[in-house]
């Protein structure tokens, strides 16, 4: 959807708008999402592996 909306800019300014901004712009934000989801991660590979009884304040983080 983003990326629609980037491009129908693009085509309405022309040439003006590198594509490199597109590229830096999706690199960015896979770094962001993988920064803010790591701890998601990490605590259900020790949910798995360590089988620990969590509270259902816990379980509830684990389900988005």
């Amino acid at each position: 959807m983003l990326i629609r909306e980037l491009l129908e800019i693009n085509f309405m300014y022309g040439p003006t708008i590198p594509i490199s901004t597109y590229i830096n712009f999706l690199y960015i934000h896979h770094n962001f999402t993988i920064r803010t989801h790591k701890w998601m991660y990490i605590k259900s590979i020790n949910r798995l592996f360590y089988k620990k009884e969590y509270s259902d304040l816990e379980n509830l983080f684990f389900t988005f």
